[in-house]
């Protein structure tokens, strides 16, 4: 329920209490009139608020809504009369003026009598306003100060912030408004009427009871109200009440006697209880205004008077009429003084000012830049000639301007002195102004003489003190002049420039070449002829400007211009009293035939910028009058800028479409980039066909075709384009490469004709031949044959050679006559082959029969043979099996040549019978001679073999068997044998090796024993002890020959055992003689490292690989009993292995620390701060370069393993580097406890920003790891001052206070610290202001002028505020302001889709998504009804309040609120970053979250994999604007590294989400 319905409530309440009002049937007396009579009284007898002194302090509400019914106290109102009630037709015009019409209804308390009314307009406040107005205090004054206090506020402050407006019947003018009624007089001035007097006594008497207290016309509504039409007063007679000079009332009336207006011209007003009739003065009639009209339009005036526009009327016009005064009368005295103190208005002045306007109108008409419109120019040639122009014809323009104005200055000067000092004489003459006296002239006549003699007298001090202004004048205007002279050749080049001649094909001209990398270039491109036409031709006119002497300089005019200036410091004054000689002071120093510049040339024109009136202390005199330089005035001038940036602009465009233009040519890009890569000598190289040269000579005589073909040039603007250098190029490019693909071919072809030449003799020679025998003749047959399959390549040949010479013939090259001659004689061989061809063919048919019988009787001859050889291996020795291995072998070895040579013959029958086209011979018997050839070589061969193996392995020295050859041998020799008589179960050879290598078997366990290379000469004295044969000689080592006859097979088992323990100490000292070559080689890997001077240890897992292992090894070799003939050289090599491990661990970690440290020591602000570590790091340090330079030079892993004493020493650096590190981390810790941001960055991070103290913008890359909104900073000036910050989307925020790095002293944390206060000062600062010019502009205009986070939080504010009042005023506003949500986002969606910046474009973005929420969150509001802002769907919203700050550290702060959490803005950047789409769920964790941090607790979102959890912390933190700091937990995670983190928390009040 609103606070209107609970008025209308508590008054339907009191009228169900008031007496009925009278009908026409009870009270007969009663007419039309009265039955249209209600209980009412003026609306300005009820005033809604309350008095200041009386009141109750209302309860304060939400920012932006009206205080619900229950927060609002009782109000006392501000009138006693009784409340009435106004008739619909009042109610409906209350509405429309803005007040409500509750506040219409309620209007006070009954009071029985109008003395009780009286009683209480003289009470405690109107006595007070009564008081302070001159006059008795009647009747009159006290509506007066009614009224008065009716349009007063119920605060003197106005709305209290926060609070709701109230409607126009709350609402009220400042008290400045009662402070004015305070200040008009006493006197009121009636309408109509004088003074009202007093009644008399004798009226006093004839009063009806009661009448005497009838004063007003209040009281004569009150009195028929009360009584009807039966009221025993029928009339009253009434004029209008006095007013002030603040109000106008007409309603408000006095009661009078009769005799006061009968009778008498005066206007008046009868008053009756039908109504009010107005009596003209004249007498000539009247007007009547029924009662309840009369009533009623009093209640709207009285609304109407409590309107602004209205109320404060009167007081505005009386205010705007003294500001015109007093405007214009201070207008008119700046016009007097200047017209006083105006040089140019001074008749001696202004001729010599129209001569300088001439010089100065011929000056800006100089031509400092020469352009022909018709003429395209080089750069090179409009450069020169613009420095031509310069020299010649601007610079002497200039000078002579300035030296001319000098003159006439100077004759200016002269005169006022001559003039100055004829004033002074005749003073001087005269004994003084006053002083003059005259017997024959009359006082008239003397005192006109005097005042003539003061007024020229101060004429002239005036123009004395004039001069340095007028030298100042002339100096300003050629100083104009001379930048409007430049101004206007630059208007004069941009006209060239952009509205070229149409006969003009450009104003530069610019020629095209190709690049490598698809780049098309222009000569000169478009960076040189900015830079030429910038920095040549326009700063060349800036610096002749600038160069110029100027007339301030000149020396004739120091004298003035100083005396001026220490005159204006109050070190000298210009008296004008009598007697005096001020002029004569003034120039006393003026030179005219000086002409020289008081400063140095250009030295104050050019560089000197201060204000005229902020004088150097250096040089006090001459800041005062020099002001700023023709360039300085120049370079700052908007004109010249804007036309240069056009000038600029233009010559860009050009470019582009000249670009535009060449990609026309980029169909001939092939051409330049194949002559950019072509290389004669390659394209020699590599092999080419006759097509292959056809192609590419056809592809260049395309190029050429389309070259001819190419548009040589083109106007782009002001930029002609010149194609003909690059057509040029690739012209000849074209015609080189073509040339050159013709010689090539020539050569080609000159190769080609000599070859196929000596080829086809070549054929002719091997077909001439007659031969009678077969061989021969198969010879000829074959080369005949040969000839005619190819002849068809042999003809292409031919053809390639006469294709090549006409290629060169078609492409019009001269063959020389020796090539002519190669290819006529090329020709001729042909025909020769040709007929070799058909003589030989001739031949071959006619010996064919004969040759074909020869080779039938070969090939039987071969065939007998054959048969003979495989008889013989079937006989004799062969088959004997107890023929000699060896003589049997050799004989087999005669046979096997025998059947090479047979079958070489079959070979060569075969190839003879397929020329002849016969049918091929099998030659069976080769093939069956052959099989039995090979049956009796393995047997006898396998059996030979296997007995010289046997008999070497029993009668060598044992000493030099190999156990491996002798196992694998009789293996072998078995196998094979066991195949082979698998195969011949006959074969008796076969049968024999294996009996004898079955009978060799039982010696094999003995030389297995014997042939052990484990043995060793201590193995054989046990050996030679067994047999009892005395000591070993190892000079004739035994036999197993000689060890069978001891009789070695009877004590084969004792010598197993021997063996067994000798295999077993082989085998440990094999391992270590292994172990240490594995270390041969092996060195350890010294690594520069960065520019230091020493090296690291590179590379050392393969070292250490190998160490583990070796440990273990030898470890197990030492525990071995078999160890002990080499224990010694054991133990001692496990020693230096553990050396060797524990050095590389120390060594490994010492690096490890040393690499951390080292660029930590090497800053020298660092080891300031430290000094302590830092000395304990140099020894380190030092120890550490000793140690790898002479790794360096001895790298030998087994050597430094060795070396204890370098154990020793990288011990004692660890113990050092672990007491350095525990100081760098008590060092960092204080960093971190100084500034807390840095809790959340690694010692690494630390350190690295730590370092930068000298170049504070070598930390721009860590500041995102303090500040996650910031990507740099902006640093300005010397001394790094910090001005504003700077987001990853490029978006700048100003800092409000700009802070110095180098008050900082070189301490990072300190600036860093004040950078964070800055940032929090600055974004509160851009907040504010954005919320003032929140409604200063359209809404999507707004949003692009400010930062993307003060876009959203402004936008949230209001939107908070808006929401807020609609739900205060009823459903129906809730739903138009859904409405209005949805225009608004469409007009977002609008922008988005124009043109727009990169960084609007996200700042919009970001606000779309939050426009999209906030119309759905009105959606819902007005869907469920909501009528309160206490309500749950509108308090489980997220809301931004811009109030009081609670903590009081700032005026007002940003509060969001959601449900009964509050918590403060945190103003930190985040740049201009997205936001998250919010759904339900995404409220619902925002109102846990928020609810947690409101009672200093956390949250813990649970749900899948991927739902948002995380990212729905950091939007949260981002609407809060808070830093949140996401840390991926792991099990790695300790108590120190969460101890560390909640310090950071602690100290910094960021927020922290620990994931997974």
């Amino acid at each position: 329920m609103t606070a209107g319905d609970a008025r209308r409530s508590r008054l339907a309440d009191e009228r169900a209490e008031w007496p009925a009002r009278p009908s026409v049937a009870e009270s007969p007396a009663l007419g039309v009139n009265g039955a249209n009579f209600v209980r009412i009284a003026p609306s300005w007898l009820s005033r809604d608020g309350g008095l200041a002194q009386t009141d109750l302090p209302r309860n304060r509400g939400l920012p932006g809504e009206k205080p619900p019914p229950s927060t609002i106290s009782p109000m006392k109102s501000r009138s006693s009369r009784p409340r009435m009630f106004a008739p619909e037709d009042v109610l409906g015009a209350a509405d429309a003026y803005g007040a409500s019409g509750a506040d219409m209804r309620e209007l006070g308390k009954t009071q029985p009598r109008a003395s009780q009314q009286r009683r209480a307009l003289g009470g405690t406040g109107d006595r007070a306003l009564g008081a302070r107005l001159s006059g008795p205090p009647s009747s009159a004054d006290a509506r007066s100060a009614k009224m008065s206090r009716a349009s007063a506020p119920s605060s003197p402050s106005g709305l209290d912030k926060g609070e709701a407006p109230r409607t126009p019947g709350r609402a009220s003018a400042g008290s400045g408004d009662r402070a004015f009624v305070a200040r008009v007089s006493g006197s009121r001035a009636s309408r109509s009427s004088g003074g009202i007097p007093a009644p008399t006594p004798a009226q006093i008497r004839n009063m009806l009871p009661g009448e005497e207290l009838i004063k007003t016309s209040e009281d004569i509504v009150e009195y028929y109200v009360r009584n009807g039409l039966g009221a025993p007063i029928k009339v009253f007679y009434c004029v209008a009440a006095p007013t002030t000079n603040t109000g106008y009332t007409p309603y408000d009336l006095v009661v009078v006697p009769k005799e006061h207006v009968e009778n008498k011209d005066l206007e008046h007003y009868t008053v009756t209880s039908s109504g009010a009739t107005l009596v003209y003065a004249d007498g000539a009639g009247g007007e009547f205004t029924p009662l309840g009209d009369w009533m009623r339009d009093a209640s709207v005036f009285a609304l109407m008077r409590q309107m602004r526009f209205f109320r404060e009327y009167l007081i505005k016009k009386a205010f705007n009429f003294w500001r015109g005064n007093v405007r214009y009368k201070m207008y008119a005295l700046v016009r007097a003084k200047i017209e006083r103190k105006l040089a140019r208005a001074r008749r001696k002045f202004v001729p010599a000012v129209v001569e300088i306007g001439a010089l100065c109108d011929e000056l800006r008409t100089t031509a400092a830049i020469t352009i022909n419109p018709l003429v395209t120019h080089t750069l090179d040639d409009f450069t020169r000639n613009q420095e031509t122009q310069l020299q010649q014809v601007a610079i002497p323009a200039i000078e002579a301007a300035q030296e001319k104005a000098r003159k006439i200055l100077e004759r200016v000067v002269r005169d006022v002195a001559d003039e100055a000092k004829e004033v002074a004489a005749a003073v001087a003459a005269t004994g003084g102004i006053d002083s003059f006296v005259s017997k024959t002239k009359s006082m008239v006549a003397l005192k006109r003489e005097r005042h003539e003699r003061a007024r020229a007298h101060k004429r002239v001090d005036e123009e004395r003190a004039m001069l340095p202004v007028l030298v100042r004048l002339a100096d300003y205007m050629l100083t104009e002049a001379t930048v409007e002279m430049a101004n206007a050749n630059l208007r004069k080049l941009l006209d060239v420039v952009e509205r070229p001649d149409p006969k003009s094909k450009g104003a530069l001209s610019a020629c095209v070449a190709f690049e490598r990398g698809d780049v098309t270039a222009f000569e000169p491109d478009e960076r040189t002829v900015l830079a030429t036409v910038n920095g040549t031709v326009l700063d060349g006119v800036a610096r002749a400007v600038g160069a110029a002497p100027r007339v301030a300089y000149a020396r004739a005019f120091q004298p003035l211009l100083e005396a001026a200036a220490r005159a204006s410091e109050g070190q000298e004054t210009f008296p004008l009293s009598k007697g005096e000689e001020p002029a004569v002071r003034l120039v006393e120093g003026f030179s005219p035939h000086s002409n020289d510049s008081a400063h140095p040339e250009g030295s104050a024109s050019e560089s000197e910028t201060h204000n005229l009136d902020q004088p150097s202390r250096r040089a006090p005199t001459r800041k005062a009058y020099e002001g700023l330089g023709p360039m300085a005035v120049l370079l700052a001038d908007a004109t010249w800028l804007s036309m240069r940036a056009s000038l600029d602009l233009k010559i860009a465009s050009s470019f582009a479409e000249a670009r535009e233009y060449v990609k026309t040519y980029e169909d001939l890009r092939p051409i330049h980039a194949f002559g950019a890569s072509w290389n004669r000598e390659e394209y020699e190289k590599a092999p080419k066909t006759v097509a292959a040269f056809r192609a590419d000579m056809l592809v260049q005589r395309g190029w050429g075709q389309d070259l001819d073909r190419m548009k040589t040039s083109a106007t782009a603007g002001c930029v002609f384009v010149d194609g003909k250098p690059l057509r040029t190029e690739l012209v000849g490019t074209v015609h080189g490469m073509l040339e050159s693909m013709k010689a090539l071919l020539l050569v080609k072809a000159r190769e080609e004709a000599i070859k196929a030449g000596t080829n086809f003799t070549k054929r002719i020679k091997t077909l001439l031949p007659r031969p009678e025998d077969l061989d021969g003749f198969m010879s000829l047959v074959e080369q005949h044959q040969k000839h005619a399959a190819a002849k068809a390549s042999y003809v292409a040949e031919h053809a390639t050679v006469e294709d090549m010479f006409g290629m060169l013939v078609e492409y019009e090259m001269k063959i020389p006559a020796a090539d002519q001659v190669r290819l006529d004689d090329l020709n001729e061989a042909r025909n020769g082959f040709l007929e070799a061809m058909r003589s030989a063919g001739e031949y071959v048919e006619s010996k064919k029969a004969e040759m074909m019988k020869a080779l039938k009787t070969g090939v039987a001859d071969v065939e007998e043979a054959l048969f003979r050889e495989q008889t013989s291996l079937n006989t004799g020795m062969y088959m004997d099996r107890e023929s000699d291995p060896a003589e049997v072998v050799q004989a087999l070895a005669v046979v096997r040549a025998t059947l090479d040579a047979h079958g070489a013959k079959c070979d060569l029958y075969k190839r003879y019978q397929k020329l002849f086209n016969t049918a091929v011979g099998a030659f069976s018997s080769l093939d069956l001679a052959v099989k039995e050839y090979d049956q009796k070589h393995d047997s006898w061969d396998s059996l030979f073999r296997f007995r010289s193996d046997s008999s070497g392995w029993m009668s060598n020295a044992c000493e030099t068997l190999e156990l491996d050859a002798i196992t694998n041998g009789v293996d072998d020799a078995y196998t094979a044998a066991y195949k082979m008589l698998k195969l011949r179960r006959d074969d008796q050879v076969v049968m024999r090796t294996r009996e004898e290598i079955e009978a060799f078997r039982k010696y094999v366990p003995l030389l297995n024993e014997v042939a052990n290379p484990a043995l060793q000469p201590r193995h054989w004295e046990k050996i030679f002890a067994v047999f009892d044969k005395g000591a070993y000689d190892p000079e004739h080592p035994p036999t197993a020959s000689d060890l069978l006859e001891w009789g070695a097979l009877d004590k084969l088992e004792q010598l197993e055992n021997i063996g067994a323990n000798a295999s077993k100490e082989y085998s440990l000292a094999q391992t270590l003689k292994k172990m240490t070559k594995e270390w041969e080689g092996q060195e350890f890997r010294c690594v520069p490292y960065k520019d230091t001077g020493t090296y690291v240890l590179g590379g050392s897992d393969e070292a250490q690989a190998l160490l583990d292992d070796q440990i273990v090894k030898a470890q197990g070799m030492c525990a071995s009993p078999f160890v002990k003939p080499f224990e010694a050289d054991a133990k001692a090599w496990s020693a230096t292995l553990n050396t060797l491990q524990d050095m590389l661990d120390n060594w490994l970690k010492c690096q490890q620390t040393w690499l951390y440290l080292e660029p930590i020591f090497s800053s020298e602000d660092i080891v300031k701060q430290m000094p302590e570590e830092g000395e304990k790091f140099r020894q380190v340090d030092n120890e550490w370069r000793d140690i790898m330079n002479a790794t360096k030079e001895a790298p030998d892993v087994i050597t430094i393993g060795k070396d204890k004493e370098r154990l020793d020493r990288l011990e004692e650096c660890n113990i050092l580097l672990d007491a350095i590190q525990k100081g760098l981390s008590a060092y960092l810790e204080k960093k971190r406890l100084f500034f807390p941001r840095f809790f959340f960055l690694s010692n690494d991070e630390m350190l690295e920003i730590l370092s930068e103290t000298k170049d504070p913008t070598r930390v721009q890359p860590h500041l995102k790891k303090c500040f996650e909104g910031v990507a740099k900073l902006k640093f300005e000036g010397e001394d790094f001052l910090i001005t504003a910050m700077i987001s990853e989307e490029q978006e700048e925020v100003p800092l409000m206070n700009p802070i110095s790095v180098a008050d900082a002293n070189g301490a990072v944390e300190k600036w860093l610290l004040q950078t964070e206060a800055a940032m929090f000062d600055s974004i509160h600062n851009v907040t504010g202001e954005g919320l003032k010019a929140y409604t200063s502009k359209p809404r999507d205009q707004w949003v692009l002028d400010w930062p993307g986070m003060v876009v959203l939080v402004c936008t949230a504010v209001n939107w908070t505020a808006d929401v807020t009042r609609a739900i205060g005023e009823g459903k129906g506003a809730v739903k138009a302001y859904e409405e209005k949500c949805t225009a608004d986002l469409l007009k977002i969606v609008d922008r988005v889709r124009g043109e727009l910046t990169s960084l609007q474009r996200k700042t919009l973005g970001a606000l779309v998504v939050m426009d999209v929420h906030a119309r759905d969150v009105v959606s819902v509001l007005a869907k469920n009804g909501v009528a309160s802002a206490t309500d749950f769907d509108w308090q489980a919203q997220l809301r931004s309040y811009w109030e009081e700050d609670p903590r009081e550290e700032r005026d007002v702060t940003a509060i969001m609120r959601i449900m009964n959490a509050e918590v403060e803005y945190g103003y930190e950047y985040l740049g201009n970053s997205s936001r998250l789409v919010i759904t339900p769920l995404t409220d619902r964790c925002y109102r846990t979250l928020m609810g947690a941090i409101h009672l200093t607790m956390g949250g813990a979102p649970e749900g899948p994999a991927g739902t948002g959890k995380t990212e729905t912390t950091k939007d949260l933190a981002k609407a809060l604007a808070r830093q949140c700091v996401v840390f991926n937990c792991s099990d790695s995670m300790d108590y120190i590294q969460m101890g560390k983190f909640f310090k950071g928390l602690a100290s910094s009040g960021a927020w922290a989400c620990f994931d997974e």
